[in-house]
């Protein structure tokens, strides 16, 4: 079982020795500064791939004369309390650089990238069953470029095997969703993402993302759920919002699989959906009890049909699927 992240490391992207930067046409306000990885989770001894990117976002080139060859640098602290405290890493320390005009030129709309670093997570000399968080920060203030995005990086303990997930056309949102800790790997450190997703675990990292504050009673609405149930506070939560609502039978079956067309009915109920988009599914007629919802998660591009003709609203919602619907909501309300 996934802890609650413990350690912070915060990375400082650094642009470095720009006196002077040089537009000869179009604007350097239309330059974008990102720093970008292939996921948001990993492995304990596996190596990161850090990008700083520069994005012309407007619609005329710009080029850029930068007065040194060392662009970027990045360095990575750990943080106590909110605080960078030591120095565990320093890309630049030890390189020698050659100090020389470094001219760029964007065409609208494209990006270069200014650094990219593997940094392997094995080398740290840290206690490797503590999950960590990484902050990304960084800025160029002769091109009044200020980077205030924060990617966070969550480090988890390392675990034996191969991972299932590795090249799955999932992989990184189920990182992601590991991260969260809201869905979890089983014993055998797998995490088995073409296997079903169980109502009551839907339910459980719903109402997390959506950031539902806990709602308490002495009884639950459910007879199939009792008052003690560990995620009770969870499945009051969306009942009390009208989200759950049980079967005609009053239970709520929550270990039983969930359908791709149930999920389809809480997503438009959480995120309150309702535009809605002509269905082309074969599978899913007008008459569909779920017709409606489908065509909101699909227009809000939340959810997808395997192709335009098939949904397979009877399927069971698998956990890789689960994962890519929980990570779009968790987007949208911004749960960390």
């Amino acid at each position: 079982m996934l802890r609650k992240l413990i350690t912070v490391l915060l990375i400082q992207v650094m642009i470095l020795s720009l006196p002077s930067v040089y537009a000869t046409t179009g604007f350097t306000s239309n330059l974008e500064l990102k720093v970008e990885t292939s996921f948001n989770t990993y492995f304990f001894g596996e190596t990161i791939n850090i990008e700083i990117k520069l994005t012309n976002i407007g619609d005329k080139p710009v080029r850029i004369e930068f007065p040194s060859s060392q662009i970027a640098d990045c360095q990575i602290y750990t943080v106590i309390d909110g605080k960078p405290k030591d120095l565990i890493y320093h890309w630049s320390y030890g390189r020698a650089f050659l100090q020389v005009i470094t001219p760029l030129t964007f065409k609208p709309g494209e990006s270069k990238t200014l650094l990219s670093i593997n940094w392997n997570t094995g080398v740290l000399s840290l206690p490797h069953d503590k999950p960590l968080r990484l902050s990304v920060k960084g800025w160029a203030p002769a091109i009044n470029l200020k980077l205030e995005q924060s990617i966070y990086l969550n480090l988890i303990p390392p675990i034996g095997g191969v991972l299932d997930i590795q090249n799955h056309w999932g992989e990184k949102e189920i990182r992601e969703m590991l991260g969260t800790g809201l869905l979890k790997l089983d014993n055998s450190n797998r995490f088995n993402p073409q296997s079903p997703l169980k109502r009551i675990d839907f339910f459980y990292a719903l109402a997390k993302v959506l950031k539902l504050p806990y709602v308490t009673t002495p009884y639950s609405p459910f007879p199939d759920v009792p008052a003690n149930h560990p995620y009770i506070n969870q499945i009051l939560a969306l009942h009390a919002r009208g989200i759950i609502k049980g079967y005609p039978d009053g239970t709520l079956r929550p270990d039983t699989n969930i359908s791709r067309a149930e999920t389809a009915v809480l997503v438009s109920l959480s995120l309150n959906l309702k535009e809605e988009l002509k269905l082309t599914f074969r599978d899913v007629p007008s008459s569909h009890w779920a017709s409606v919802p489908i065509s909101r998660v699909v227009k809000a591009k939340i959810f997808k049909g395997y192709n335009e003709n098939i949904f397979a609203p009877s399927d069971p919602l698998s956990r890789a699927q689960a994962s890519v619907v929980l990570v779009k909501i968790k987007r949208i309300t911004g749960f960390e």
